[in-house]
C-alpha cells in the first residue's frame, strides 16, 4: 500500500461496509433476498478501495511462498471448527433434511460468499483494525465481534453465532500468523460446505 487512511476514514469505511448493510438487512429496510448482491457491492467498494491505495498481491494475501508452511495450521483450524459443528449439531441441533436441489443451492450461495467474505475480513478489515487498534488481540476480537455480529440475519439458533465469534477469532489467528488468501478461502469453506450439509442456514 502506498500510505495509510487516517483513523477516521478507517472508522466510516467499517461502519458504512461492515455495519450499516447488516442493521439494513437485520431491520427490513433492504429485503433479505439482497444478501449476495449487497455483500458483491461491499466487495466492489473494499475493490475499489484496495485499487486507489495500491495494495500489493503481498498486502492482498495472494501469496506462494507460505503454502506449504500455511496449510498444516488452515487445515488443523478448519477440522478443528468442522468437528465442533458436528459437535454441536449432534447435542442442540436436531438437523433439517435437505433435498439434493436444496444443498446445490445453497453451496451455490456459501462457496462464493466465502471467498467474498474472506476477501471483506481477513485481506481488508484486519488490516483496517491494526490501524485503529495496537495490539494483534484487540484485532481479532474485534473482528470477530464483526464477523459474528453479521450472522444475525441469518435464521440460525443463537449459539451458532457464538461458534462463528469464536471461529472468527480462529480463523484470524490463522491468516495473521500465516497470512494467505487461498488458503483461508479453502478453509472456511470447507466449514460453510459443512454448515450448509447440516442445515444450518435455513
Amino acid at each position: 500500500m502506498l500510505s495509510h487512511p487516517g483513523r477516521s476514514i478507517v472508522l466510516t469505511q467499517i461502519v458504512f461496509i461492515f455495519i450499516l448493510p447488516i442493521l439494513l438487512l437485520y431491520f427490513g429496510v433492504i429485503s433479505q433476498e439482497a444478501k449476495f448482491f449487497l455483500l458483491a457491492a461491499s466487495s466492489l467498494i473494499i475493490y475499489s478501495i484496495v485499487r486507489v491505495e495500491k495494495w500489493t498481491h503481498h498486502d492482498l494475501g495472494l501469496r506462494t511462498d507460505n503454502i506449504k508452511s500455511g496449510w498444516p495450521y488452515y487445515a488443523a483450524s478448519s477440522l478443528l471448527l468442522i468437528v465442533a459443528l458436528l459437535m454441536f449439531d449432534h447435542y442442540f441441533v436436531t438437523s433439517n433434511t435437505l433435498t439434493l436441489r436444496t444443498i446445490i443451492q445453497r453451496l451455490v450461495f456459501f462457496i462464493p460468499m466465502s471467498v467474498f467474505q474472506e476477501f471483506a475480513f481477513s485481506v481488508f478489515l484486519l488490516q483496517r483494525l491494526a490501524i485503529l487498534l495496537n495490539k494483534k488481540s484487540l484485532v481479532i476480537l474485534a473482528s470477530a465481534l464483526v464477523f459474528s455480529f453479521m450472522h444475525i440475519i441469518y435464521d440460525v439458533p443463537p449459539l451458532v453465532i457464538v461458534f462463528s465469534f469464536f471461529g472468527s477469532m480462529l480463523s484470524s489467528m490463522v491468516y495473521l500468523y500465516k497470512p494467505n488468501f487461498l488458503l483461508v478461502c479453502i478453509a472456511h469453506s470447507a466449514v460453510n460446505i459443512t454448515a450448509v450439509m447440516l442445515g444450518f442456514f435455513i
